[in-house]
C-alpha cells in the first residue's frame, strides 16, 4: 500500500476547514485593558521588569507642554500601582529606559528637565530596582539628551542607547552601552546618520538591534537599521511602514517578531493608526483592531505574560494633542503548543526540543519504543478529532486486534512513514505551511511500529500528541 509522503500530510493540514479545532487563545488583536492609572500622559517611558513581573513607567507629561512628572507606576498585568516612595529623579519627559536583566535593575537615561535655560537635556542615569530609584555612580556617560533610543542586549554586553536630540538641538549618532556598572562609547563602528524620535529594540532570536524611523537631517524617514555588534545594516524590505516619528517598537519574544505601533507623519495626513509584524526578512501589516492613532506613546514587551503594554499618548484633535490615559494591550497571536495525551503499548511519541508546532517550520516528531524494543518499520498517523472515529468513540481499545493494553487515540485520517533512526528510534519531520489560516487549529498524531514478539498483533503503539499551530 502507498503511504503519503510528508508533503502529502502536510497538504492535509493546508485542506483543515475545522475552525472549531482552535486553540484556547486568541488571534492577534489589540485590547484595552483599563482607563485607569496613571492619567492622561505623553513622553513618559516604559520598561519591562521581568524578574518581578512588573512594567515599569516614570515621568513624561499630563498635557503638551506641561511641567514634566517624576512619578513612577507599575504595571502588574492588572491593574497600575503607583509607587507612592519612590523618589529621586528629576521631573523629565522624553527619556529612555530599558530593564538590564543581569544586575535585576530598570535603567533610565537622559530627557528633558524642567528648566529656564535655552536647553532642558539631562545626561543622568537612574536605576530602579522595584523599591526605590538610585543615580549610578558610574562616570563619564553619554552627553545630555532627549528623544534617544534604549534597548537591553544581553549578547552584546547590555543596554544600548542611540542618538537623540543633544544641547542646543544638536542631533545625534552615536551609539554607548551600559554594561550594568558603567557606560562606554561603541567607537570603530559607522553608525546611520543622526536621528531624533526614532525607536529601537533587540531582536533576541536573530541577536541584533533593530531600529526604525525618526527625524534625520534629510527629515522624516522610514529607514530600517539593524545592528549585531559589530556593523550597521539597513535593511531594505519589498513593504514597509510609512515614514514616522514618536512611534514604538518592542520585541515580542514569545512570537519572535518586532512589533511596531503608531507615531506621526508631521502633517502628511492623518496620524497612523497601524501595527506592523518584523520577523527579520518581511514587514507585516496587521488588519483588525486598533487602539487609535496616537504619538508620543509608550510601550514594553511583557514577557512574562506575553503581552504588548501601550500605555498613554497622544493625538491630534483640531490642531491639539489631545493625550489618552487608556491602557491597551497587544496580542501578537496564536502560540504553538504541544500536548501529549492517552498511553501507549511499548512506545512513545514527542516532540523534540527547540521545535515546536509554528507556521513556517519543521517540527520535528520523535518516537522511541519503551522500554527499548526492535521495531521496525515505523508510521505516524494524523487526524482532525480525538473523540469520534466514524460511528465509534475515541478512545478505542485494539485488545481484540490482538493488541492488549493498547488504544487508538485518534482518527488517523491519513498515515506517512517515520525515519528510522536505529532499532529502537525514528523521527518524522513535519513541514507545516506558512499559513495563516492554520493558526489555532489542532491535529492529533499517533504512532506505531512493528514489533516482532512484542504481542500477537506484533505491533506498537504509542500516546498521542495535540499539536497546536501557531505564529511561534
Amino acid at each position: 500500500m502507498n503511504r503519503p509522503s510528508a508533503k502529502h500530510v502536510a497538504g492535509l493540514v493546508a485542506l483543515g476547514t475545522l475552525a472549531t479545532h482552535a486553540c484556547a487563545q486568541i488571534p492577534p488583536t489589540w485590547s484595552l485593558a483599563t482607563w485607569s492609572g496613571p492619567g492622561t500622559r505623553l513622553n513618559h517611558a516604559l520598561a519591562h521588569d521581568s524578574a518581578r513581573g512588573r512594567t515599569v513607567l516614570f515621568g513624561g507629561n499630563q498635557l503638551p507642554g506641561s511641567p514634566p512628572l517624576s512619578d513612577t507606576w507599575e504595571w502588574n498585568g492588572t491593574a497600575w500601582v503607583p509607587m507612592i516612595f519612590a523618589s529621586g529623579p528629576a521631573g523629565r519627559d522624553n527619556h529612555s529606559m530599558a530593564y538590564h536583566a543581569v544586575t535585576g535593575r530598570t535603567i533610565m537615561f537622559g530627557g528633558c528637565g524642567a528648566s529656564t535655560t535655552t536647553s532642558c537635556v539631562l545626561s543622568d542615569t537612574w536605576e530602579w530596582n522595584g523599591i526605590q530609584w538610585q543615580q549610578s555612580s558610574g562616570s563619564n556617560g553619554p552627553p545630555a539628551r532627549a528623544n534617544g533610543a534604549m534597548a537591553y542586549a544581553p549578547t552584546l554586553g547590555g543596554i544600548l542607547l542611540y542618538g537623540g536630540e543633544g544641547a542646543n538641538g544638536v542631533w545625534l549618532g552615536d551609539l554607548w552601552l551600559y554594561n550594568g556598572t558603567s557606560w562606554s562609547e561603541v567607537l570603530g563602528v559607522q553608525h546611520p546618520q543622526p536621528r531624533t524620535w526614532h525607536s529601537m529594540t533587540f531582536d533576541t532570536a536573530r541577536s541584533c538591534l533593530v531600529m526604525f524611523g525618526g527625524v534625520t537631517l534629510a527629515g522624516l524617514v522610514n529607514e530600517l537599521w539593524e545592528y549585531d555588534g559589530s556593523s550597521w545594516v539597513q535593511r531594505s524590505p519589498a513593504s514597509s511602514p510609512a515614514p514616522r516619528h514618536g512611534h514604538n517598537i518592542v520585541y515580542d519574544t514569545a512570537h519572535r517578531a518586532s512589533v511596531l505601533y503608531g507615531g506621526s507623519h508631521f502633517g502628511a495626513g492623518a496620524d497612523p493608526a497601524d501595527t506592523w509584524l518584523w520577523d527579520g526578512s518581511t514587514w507585516t501589516r496587521h488588519v483588525g483592531t486598533s487602539p487609535g492613532a496616537r504619538r508620543d506613546a509608550a510601550m514594553a514587551f511583557d514577557s512574562n505574560r506575553s503581552r504588548v503594554v501601550l500605555m498613554g499618548g497622544g493625538s491630534p484633535i483640531l490642531g491639539t494633542l489631545y493625550p489618552y490615559s487608556d491602557t491597551q494591550l497587544w496580542n501578537s497571536g496564536y502560540v504553538s503548543t504541544v500536548r501529549s495525551f492517552g498511553t501507549g503499548c511499548g512506545l512513545s511519541l514527542g516532540v523534540a526540543p527547540g521545535s515546536p508546532p509554528a507556521l513556517g517550520t519543521v517540527s520535528h516528531i520523535v518516537a522511541g519504543t519503551q522500554p527499548p524494543t526492535q521495531a521496525g518499520p515505523w508510521f505516524i498517523s494524523f487526524g482532525w478529532s480525538a473523540t469520534h472515529i466514524g460511528a465509534f468513540a475515541l478512545p478505542l481499545a485494539l485488545d481484540g486486534y490482538g493488541l492488549p493494553g493498547c488504544l487508538l487515540l485518534q482518527n488517523s485520517e491519513v498515515s506517512a512513514q517515520m525515519l528510522q533512526n536505529g532499532p529502537n528510534s525514528s523521527t518524522f519531520p513535519f513541514a507545516i505551511p506558512n499559513w495563516s489560516g492554520l493558526a489555532g487549529l489542532r491535529l492529533f498524531c499517533q504512532g506505531w511500529a512493528f514489533a516482532p514478539g512484542y504481542n500477537v498483533g506484533q505491533t506498537v503503539v504509542s500516546n498521542a500528541l495535540e499539536l497546536g499551530f501557531g505564529h511561534s
